[in-house]
C-alpha cells in the first residue's frame, strides 16, 4: 500500500512539473524601469538615468501586462523650451540641437534606449529620414489656412527597432498655435483615444492633466482648444514615445527522439547528422574522443556511470537543444547553448554535467510543434 501510495504521488509531483513547464510564461509581465531618447544630441531620460534634461518619473518601473501601453511625452518647462520639447520641430534653442538643419535639410538622428529588464540597452538608431520625432510643419488641411500650425505625425513603428518583448511607436503633434485640433484620427496629439485609458501609463512633464494644460512656453498664452471628437484640450508641443507589451512567448522544445528521426531530417538548420560534435564544443583533453561522435551519434546515446556516461547525457540534451535552438521558439541561444555545454565539460565534474543535462532536458520537452 505505501508502494502504491508513494509511486501515486510521484506520479502527481510529475505531472505538476510538466504543466509548469508547458506554461512557462503564464503571469510574466513587462516592466520598464529606464528610458533615454536622443535627438540631435540633445538628451531625454527618466528621473534615474543620467542626462541633462530627466522628464520621466518611471516610479521604480511601469509595469504592462499584455496589450497595455506607456506613452511618454513631454510639454515645454522653464528649462526646456518651446519647440526642443522633445521633437525637432523647431530648430535652436535649449537644448541645442547639433548636425541637423531646418526645413529641407538634415534631419536629426534619433537614438531610443529602454531597460526592460537587464540593463539599458539601444533599441533605436535611426538617421531620423523617416521618424516621425524629427517632423515639422506636418500642417493639415482640414485647419484653418490663417492657423497652420496644428502639426501631428500619427503614431508609426519606430525605424529599425531591434527590442524584444513589446513594440515602439513614434509619434508627434503640436497644437499651442491656436485654432482647432484637426478632425483627424490623431486628433491635437497622436492617440487612439483621447487622454489615458484602461491598461495605457501616461507619463510628460509639463502638461498637466491631458486636456487640461494651462501654459504656453511661448509666453503664457492659453489655447483651450478642443480634438476631433470635441475634447477640451490645451496647448501642447511635443514628440511621443508608446510602448506596447507583447504577449509572453510560447516556449517550445522537440525531443532527442524527434530529431533522431530520420523523417525528421528535413527540420534540421544550420547543423547536419553527419556533422561531428568538435564542430561546435570544445572538449578536454580527457574527453576528445567524443568530439568525434556525430550530431546524429550523440542523438543516439543512452547513459552510464561515471564522467562518460553522464557526458553522454548531456550530448544527447545538448545536440538536440542546439537544433530547437534554431527551430523553434526555444529558450535559450544557440550561443549560450554552447557556453554552458563547454563549460560543464571543462569542469570534469558528473554532477555538474548531469546537471546541465536535466535542464536541456527538460526543455527539449517543451512540446513540439514541428511535423
Amino acid at each position: 500500500m505505501k508502494m502504491k501510495y508513494a509511486f501515486f504521488l510521484k506520479l502527481i509531483g510529475s505531472l505538476f512539473a510538466l504543466v509548469l513547464l508547458a506554461a512557462p510564461s503564464l503571469g510574466v509581465a513587462l516592466t520598464i524601469t529606464q528610458v533615454l531618447v536622443v535627438v540631435g544630441g540633445a538628451q531625454y531620460c527618466d528621473t534615474t538615468t543620467s542626462c541633462p534634461n530627466q522628464i520621466w518619473n518611471l516610479g521604480g518601473g511601469v509595469t504592462l501586462n499584455t496589450g497595455d501601453k506607456l506613452i511618454l511625452t513631454q510639454m515645454g518647462t522653464a528649462s526646456i523650451r518651446g519647440g526642443e520639447d522633445f521633437d525637432t520641430s523647431d530648430r535652436g534653442g535649449n537644448p541645442v540641437l547639433v548636425g541637423c538643419s531646418n526645413a529641407g535639410g538634415t534631419p536629426c538622428t534619433v537614438q531610443i534606449s529602454i531597460n526592460s529588464g537587464g540593463g539599458l540597452v539601444q533599441v533605436v538608431n535611426d538617421d531620423g529620414n523617416l521618424d516621425p520625432l524629427t517632423a515639422f510643419n506636418l500642417d493639415h488641411s482640414d485647419v484653418n489656412t490663417a492657423t497652420l500650425f496644428q502639426e501631428a505625425a500619427p503614431f508609426a513603428p519606430a525605424p529599425n527597432f531591434t527590442g524584444t518583448g513589446y513594440t515602439l511607436d513614434l509619434g508627434y503633434a503640436d497644437n499651442i498655435h491656436g485654432g482647432s485640433c484637426p478632425a483627424t484620427m490623431e486628433g491635437c496629439f497622436p492617440q487612439e483615444v483621447w487622454g489615458p485609458s484602461s491598461g495605457t501609463t501616461f507619463l510628460g512633464v509639463g502638461i498637466g492633466a491631458i486636456g487640461n494644460c494651462t501654459i504656453n512656453s511661448f509666453g503664457g498664452v492659453v489655447h483651450p482648444n478642443t480634438d476631433g471628437a470635441g475634447n477640451t484640450v490645451g496647448c501642447y508641443d511635443g514628440g511621443a514615445l508608446r510602448i506596447t507589451a507583447l504577449p509572453p512567448p510560447v516556449l517550445q522544445g522537440c525531443t532527442p527522439g524527434y530529431w533522431k528521426q530520420s523523417q525528421h531530417f528535413d527540420s534540421w538548420k544550420v547543423y547536419t547528422p553527419s556533422q561531428k560534435l568538435s564542430t561546435v564544443f570544445t572538449f578536454p583533453a580527457q574527453l576528445t574522443s567524443f568530439g568525434n561522435e556525430t550530431f546524429l551519434q550523440a542523438l543516439q546515446g543512452g547513459g552510464g556511470s561515471g564522467l562518460d556516461g553522464a557526458v553522454t547525457i548531456l550530448l544527447r540534451a545538448a545536440a538536440a537543444a542546439l537544433l530547437n535552438a534554431q527551430s523553434v521558439g526555444y529558450p535559450l541561444s544557440a550561443a549560450s547553448i554552447i557556453s554552458q555545454v563547454n563549460t560543464a565539460l571543462a569542469s570534469l565534474d558528473r554532477d555538474t554535467i548531469l546537471a546541465l543535462a536535466t535542464t536541456l532536458d527538460n526543455d527539449n520537452n517543451l512540446g513540439c510543434p514541428l511535423n
